[in-house]
């Protein structure tokens, strides 16, 4: 990775860079950063580089177009949702039944889905249709979880695999280092 900006976005850190082995800019948080190291090697920033692309929620995916998207929020999520500046094309108006119509368009439906299933049936996705179906099937799923009666059982059998910290021995600097994910 060639790191041009390193950014505090979505309550954590991230690196924003150029992937040589993907031959695209990505932005990858911190913590899932494995080993990184400084090398002997430089490289040119690209001029067109513009860090506002990276730093506004939803938009992890530049190569994907931007879709509108249309959700629905209702009390007490909605006055949540409209005390903060989530993405920089949203608008948002309130309805007269209290709910808050949120529009924004946005690239990568995966970032958006999961920032929707966190307010659970205070949300609902109207646009797009994609977007929909993957909350009403993630959702599903989850009551499913619910349903089995031996929640000891699966807890049992559910792994978790853990990644270790970052470790640094040397200093990076903005044109000089390798960054392993």
């Amino acid at each position: 990775m060639h790191p041009y900006e390193l950014i505090h976005i979505h309550g954590g850190w991230h690196v924003v860079g150029w992937m040589e082995n993907s031959g695209r800019m990505r932005m990858i948080k911190l913590e899932r950063i494995i080993e990184f190291k400084t090398v002997n090697a430089t490289f040119r920033r690209d001029s067109r580089f513009n860090v506002e692309e990276f730093s506004s929620t939803w938009d992890l995916h530049l190569e994907e177009p931007p879709q509108l998207v249309q959700i629905r929020f209702f009390p007490p999520a909605a006055s949540e949702v409209d005390e903060f500046r989530w993405h920089r094309t949203q608008k948002t108006k309130w309805q007269p039944d209290g709910a808050l119509l949120f529009e924004a368009r946005v690239r990568g439906l995966h970032e958006i889905a999961r920032w929707v299933l966190a307010y659970g049936s205070h949300a609902q996705v109207l646009k797009p249709k994609e977007l929909q179906d993957f909350i009403r099937k993630e959702m599903a799923q989850t009551a499913a979880r619910y349903d089995t009666p031996d929640t000891e059982t699966q807890k049992r059998s559910t792994k978790t695999i853990r990644r270790p910290r970052a470790r640094c021995q040397t200093p990076v600097t903005k044109d000089r280092a390798q960054v392993a994910v």
